[in-house]
C-alpha cells in the first residue's frame, strides 16, 4: 500500500495539475530540442550527399567528353542538385538549429526538476507535507511563472 499524505482535495487537485503541466512542458521542450538537433543533422547529411553527387556528376561529365555533356537528363539532374545543395546549405547556416535547441534543453531540464520536486513532495511524510502544502504550492506556481517568463515557451522562443 502506498503511503500518501492526507491533503485536502483542492490541494491534491492543484498538485496533480501542476505535476501534469510540468510533465507536459518538460516533454514538449525535450521534443523540441531533439527536433532541432535532428533537423541540423539531416540538413547537413543532405547537403553533403547532394554535394557529393554533384561532384561525381561533374567529374564524370568532365572525363567522359562531349557525349555526356549533351545528355539533357544528366545536366538537368546536376543543375537541380546544385540548387538543392545551395539551398539546404543556406537553410542550415541561417536557421541555426543548434541555437534553437539549446533553450529548449534548458527549459526541459528546469521542468524536469520541478516535476521531481513535486513527486518528492507527494512522496514525503504526511505530517511534513500537510503543514507545508500551501507554501509548496505557492513555490511551484512561482517557479512555473518564472519558467514561462524565461524566454522559451510552447510554440515560441524569444531571442537571447
Amino acid at each position: 500500500m502506498e503511503h500518501r499524505p492526507n491533503f485536502a482535495l483542492d490541494q491534491q487537485r492543484l498538485l496533480s495539475e501542476r505535476l501534469r503541466e510540468g510533465t507536459r512542458l518538460r516533454n514538449f521542450h525535450r521534443n523540441r530540442a531533439y527536433f532541432y538537433q535532428g533537423l541540423n543533422k539531416w540538413l547537413g547529411v543532405l547537403a553533403i550527399l547532394f554535394s557529393a553527387i554533384l561532384s561525381a556528376s561533374f567529374l564524370s561529365t568532365f572525363f567522359a567528353g562531349l557525349e555526356i555533356l549533351a545528355d539533357v537528363v544528366v545536366r538537368a539532374v546536376a543543375s537541380l542538385l546544385a540548387v538543392l545543395s545551395a539551398v539546404i546549405s543556406g537553410v542550415q547556416t541561417f536557421y541555426k538549429s543548434p541555437e534553437k535547441a539549446k533553450p529548449h534543453r534548458g527549459a526541459a531540464a528546469s521542468y524536469a526538476n520541478l516535476v521531481r520536486d513535486i513527486e518528492r513532495f507527494l512522496a514525503s511524510s504526511p505530517s511534513d507535507a500537510i503543514e507545508n502544502v500551501d507554501t509548496f504550492l505557492e513555490q511551484v506556481d512561482q517557479r512555473l511563472s518564472e519558467l514561462e517568463r524565461g524566454g522559451v515557451s510552447e510554440g515560441r522562443s524569444q531571442p537571447a
